[in-house]
C-alpha cells in the first residue's frame, strides 16, 4: 500500500491565495435603531379588522362624508398588503394574470374622487376588491381565515345589495368589483 503525501498550497512555490472577505463588523447603532423602530411599528395581520373596514365600505348605510378619506386610506393600505401577499404567493400566468389581483392593483393606484357620490362608489369598489383578495388568499391558505368567519357562517357580503331605497327607478349594486345598474321596476334585474 502506497501513500501519497499531499503538499500544501504555496509550499511548492505556487502563489498562495488571499481571502478577499473582510472580517465581520457590528452594525451601526443608527441602523439598528431604525430596524428596531420598524419592528415596533409593525402590526400583525388582523382579518377581522380588514372585514370591519370592508363592511364599512359595503354597508347599505353610506359612509359619512368626514370619514370617506380615512376609510379610503385604510382600504388602500389593506389593498397594498393583500396585493403584496398575493403577488408573492399566488402563481400568475404570464398570459392571463389573476383578475382579482389586476383589479386590486388598478383600484389601489386610483385617487379617491372629490365628489362624495363618486367617492362612495370608489370606496365600495375598493372594499369589494379587498374582500375578493382576502378570499383568494384564504382559499390558497396564504392567510388564515378571519376569526369571525370560522364558525361556519356565510360571509357578510354573500350578495350584492342595492345602494338606494327600493321603489326608486334605478339602483346600484356592487358585483365582482364593478357597478351594475339595476332597474327596480323589473324586479332588480340588470
Amino acid at each position: 500500500m502506497t501513500s501519497t503525501a499531499l503538499t500544501r498550497r504555496g509550499s511548492d512555490g505556487a502563489p498562495g491565495w488571499d481571502h478577499p472577505v473582510e472580517p465581520a463588523r457590528l452594525p451601526e447603532e443608527a441602523a439598528m435603531h431604525k430596524a428596531l423602530a420598524k419592528i415596533r411599528a409593525w402590526t400583525p395581520y388582523d382579518g377581522d379588522a380588514v372585514l370591519d373596514d370592508v363592511a364599512d365600505a359595503l354597508d347599505t348605510v353610506a359612509t359619512p362624508d368626514d370619514r370617506v378619506e380615512e376609510l379610503g386610506l385604510r382600504l388602500r393600505g389593506h389593498l397594498m398588503h393583500l396585493v403584496g401577499a398575493a403577488l408573492n404567493y399566488v402563481a400568475e400566468e404570464k398570459d392571463q394574470p389573476e383578475p382579482r389581483i389586476k383589479q386590486a392593483r388598478y383600484l389601489r393606484e386610483q385617487e379617491i374622487p372629490g365628489d362624495y357620490q363618486q367617492a362612495l362608489g370608489h370606496l365600495r369598489q375598493m372594499g369589494w376588491a379587498v374582500n375578493e383578495l382576502l378570499d383568494l388568499l384564504v382559499e390558497h391558505e396564504i392567510m388564515k381565515t378571519p376569526d369571525s368567519l370560522k364558525d361556519g357562517s356565510l360571509p357578510v357580503f354573500a350578495e350584492a345589495q342595492p345602494l338606494v331605497a327600493p321603489g326608486t327607478k334605478t339602483g346600484l349594486a356592487v358585483a365582482s368589483a364593478s357597478i351594475v345598474v339595476l332597474d327596480q321596476t323589473q324586479g332588480g334585474r340588470p
